[in-house]
């Protein structure tokens, strides 16, 4: 598809229908080659230039995201969290719950790696507090985690570190 867009003439809609495309191969992108692969990085910084000229929010959220990932999971938290920052902003002007509980997590995860265990927690916890099975299921399935797992997963060995069991017994419903 890529291939025979490349040979159409530059349009907006011929940049909106590559977004389309460039968004649908991160999933196989990561499946087969991996989070860190060349190939995302590159997908993705396509679908980067896409989305700043034809993009909606919900279309730039997606490719932050995958801006996020693939640097945290190449062990680059420094590159990580800039974006993270900027996903959270995003989310924040935006008001959608589910897009900030999704940046809380993010940057509560990247805090986390660079050893800022406090900030992390709240970030981890916030984005617990806002989590609504019924709304927030299907985030599991845009970005291949469900969020409450993943911010207890991260929130585990932040109170560990803090000083578990006596900070989890300060983290109420969130405790693990």
């Amino acid at each position: 598809g890529l291939e025979v867009l490349a040979q159409l003439p530059d349009s907006p809609e011929r940049a909106g229908q590559e977004l389309l495309l460039q968004l649908a191969l991160g999933g196989p992108l990561i499946v087969t080659r991996g989070y860190a692969s060349a190939e995302l990085r590159d997908s993705t910084d396509r679908a980067r230039t896409l989305v700043e000229r034809v993009g909606s929010v919900d279309q730039r959220f997606d490719v932050l995201y995958r801006q996020w990932v693939e640097p945290l999971v190449g062990g680059r938290y420094q590159a990580a969290r800039p974006v993270a920052e900027e996903i959270l902003r995003l989310a924040e002007q935006g008001g959608d719950p589910g897009f900030v509980l999704t940046g809380h997590r993010t940057l509560g995860v990247t805090l986390f790696m660079q050893g800022e265990l406090e900030p992390a927690r709240g970030h981890l916890e916030q984005a617990l507090g806002l989590y609504v099975p019924e709304a927030h299921r299907a985030l599991a399935m845009r970005f291949g985690q469900d969020p409450r797992s993943a911010c207890q997963a991260m929130l585990a060995p932040v109170l560990w570190l803090l000083g578990f069991p006596e900070q989890a017994a300060r983290c109420g419903e969130h405790a693990l």
